[in-house]
């Protein structure tokens, strides 16, 4: 027996298909499309077959008639079985749900982002996440705390150099209605140190090519793209202009750019500035900033700012919002989609300035804090002077206004202080 998935119609009660209305018939009476999925199958005697998802009894359209009963299964309240007495097996159908898969599900950014998918709940009979959602992790098993926290999640081991690992997510999940690529080489300098590295991981030509392996390949691809490919010159970047940035990490992004803006026909690509937030359900080893900033100015000894890197740090949570925003609008809209977006805060600070605020926020002795040059430190890499960002066309086009550092800041020592 085989069976497939078309485009969705939704049946009024009134105009199902009967003995004495045809299947076709029965389309033509209805009013609201795109809402249901069709099965498609194949009966033991050869005849095909489309029943609309619908939780009620109703007539096949065939001069034999027979009724097709909805079960609910106790173990998963979302999932119904469905039986056909005249077919060779009972199916067992999901409900209709967009598919997400987030690329780099156990880092920083991707576990907020599998936070926020999850909470946003469903309409209708049950209140469960519109959404099913899968993710990717690279070489170490899943971290327990995320599955148990979501145990609906769908963990794949994928290597990003290779592709292998995507074949499973083909075979299990199936094709992704959005996916959003959060995984990346992001230390500049171990960028700098190993540039073919930085290529392979940063442009993910491994993952456009299986989204381009569907035979309806209509995927969006949200890719994280950095404020580094700025050259840092001059303040408040806007999108439109060059690109020309002064180190590998921020090379191999500007190449990312290009590759996916030739092969997929859906995109955004998102330049974010240094992402900051409360510590995710399971920590993540790489020292977040203000957490970083906080533990060394709660030490009370002097510490040492840069007083001339200037970034516009952005909330993470105010990222989340904004992928939720465009995979909404792409779910709901199905508008051919290609954008670019700086996506960082309202405020361009130094690395100075930050400090001063943890300091104010927190209480500390701002005496203890230095100014110094990012000059007079060797990093083993070149950093870009300004790469502060101009957000009008964030805000124009997903109408969402970035939280102001400080109350970044206070958001996120409350949730610190609250989590321990």
């Amino acid at each position: 027996m085989n069976r497939q998935y078309t485009t969705v119609i939704h049946f009024k009660q009134s105009a199902l298909p009967t003995p004495q209305t045809s299947f076709s018939s029965a389309l033509k009476s209805n009013t609201r499309r795109k809402q249901r999925k069709i099965c498609c199958f194949q009966t033991s005697d050869n005849r095909q077959q489309k029943f609309p998802h619908k939780p009620y009894k109703y007539h096949l359209p065939s001069s034999n008639p027979r009724t097709r009963t909805r079960h609910h299964s106790l173990q998963n309240p979302n999932r119904h079985h469905f039986q056909f007495p005249h077919c060779e097996r009972k199916w067992d159908f999901m409900t209709s749900k967009t598919r997400v898969l987030v690329v780099g599900g156990t880092g920083y950014l991707g576990q907020h982002l599998l936070q926020g998918f999850s909470q946003i709940e469903g309409k209708g009979i049950t209140s469960t996440t519109p959404f099913d959602l899968a993710f990717t992790h690279h070489s170490n098993p899943p971290p327990q705390a995320l599955l148990d926290a979501f145990p609906h999640l769908l963990p794949f081991q994928v290597d990003l150099k290779t592709g292998h690992g995507f074949q499973a997510i083909s075979q299990t999940f199936g094709r992704p209605d959005v996916v959003i690529n959060c995984a990346a080489l992001s230390v500049p300098r171990a960028c700098e140190m190993d540039p073919a590295a930085a290529l392979s991981v940063n442009v993910p030509s491994s993952l456009v090519n299986w989204l381009s392996s569907f035979e309806e390949s209509s995927s969006l691809l949200i890719h994280l793209s950095t404020d580094q490919v700025y050259e840092g010159v001059k303040s408040f970047y806007k999108e439109d202009d060059e690109t020309a940035p002064v180190n590998v990490y921020g090379k191999s992004k500007v190449t990312a750019e290009q590759f996916i803006s030739e092969k997929c026909s859906n995109f955004a690509i998102l330049r974010s500035s240094i992402i900051f937030g409360p510590q995710t359900i399971s920590p993540v080893p790489k020292s977040l900033p203000i957490q970083w900033i906080d533990g060394v100015l709660s030490k009370g000894k002097m510490s040492e700012f840069f007083h001339d890197e200037f970034r516009c740090p952005v909330y993470v949570k105010d990222v989340v919002a904004v992928i939720l925003a465009l995979s909404k609008r792409w779910i709901y809209e199905s508008k051919q989609t290609k954008v670019l977006l700086n996506v960082g805060g309202p405020d361009r600070v130094s690395r100075l300035q930050m400090a001063e605020i943890v300091a104010d926020v927190r209480g500390y002795n701002p005496s203890l804090i230095k100014s110094v040059s990012a000059s007079s430190v060797d990093r083993g890499v070149m950093s870009p002077a300004d790469i502060s960002m101009d957000i009008t066309k964030l805000v124009r086009t997903l109408g969402i206004a970035p939280t102001s550092f400080r109350d970044g800041v206070r958001l996120t020592l409350e949730t610190e202080a609250k989590s321990s």
